[in-house]
């Protein structure tokens, strides 16, 4: 009897075993290019970025050439990230806070949406999250950072000018982007 009950334990073991082998978890294939990522730096570096015009945080217009007189660090995001966007400029942060530079005194820091629905108060709601969340390790002269939205075509005229690209995927409800400053 228990010579019967070892083969069949070993027998649904096996079933089990051969079972298991053959299951395969369902991936459906990708429509995902990532070339979307790829920025080919020697096309842009060193090149003039073109004039374009933004919202500023308190409803302001402002544009690039405002900015003439130092170089502007420019960040691409969109204000309702759930994942990498508020990460990328709290890093940003904390690294400028180590340079010994001065936001608005040294250089200009602009944080644009590539999102051309967002609007000023998804500026300021961004900037507040960024501020909570470094608190004491804000760098010098928070308040000359820029936070700001823009229109469609403005918006396509900068990335466009800059190599950036970006995709919104109706399916996951998010956009796809590279992580650049």
């Amino acid at each position: 009897m228990a010579k019967k009950k070892l083969i069949l334990f070993f027998g649904m073991l096996l079933l089990w075993a051969v079972g298991l082998s053959a299951y395969t978890p369902y991936a459906p294939v990708s429509q995902f290019d990532e070339s979307i990522f790829k920025i080919e730096e020697d096309q842009y570096l060193g090149k003039t970025a073109p004039d374009f015009y933004f919202y500023k945080r308190n409803g302001s217009l402002g544009k690039l050439s405002d900015f003439k007189d130092k170089p502007v660090l420019l960040s691409l995001v969109f204000y309702k990230c759930a994942y990498a966007c508020l990460v990328l400029n709290q890093e940003l942060a904390q690294g400028l806070k180590n340079t010994g530079l001065t936001i608005g005194k040294d250089f200009h820091l602009l944080t644009l949406s590539f999102n051309n629905l967002e609007n000023q108060t998804n500026a300021e709601d961004f900037r507040n999250s960024l501020q909570n969340k470094l608190k004491d390790n804000l760098p010098d002269n928070f308040e000359a950072w820029i936070f700001a939205t823009s229109t469609q075509e403005q918006i396509k005229k900068i990335t466009d000018s800059l190599g950036y690209r970006f995709f919104y995927s109706q399916e996951d409800k998010t956009f796809y982007h590279p992580n650049v400053y």
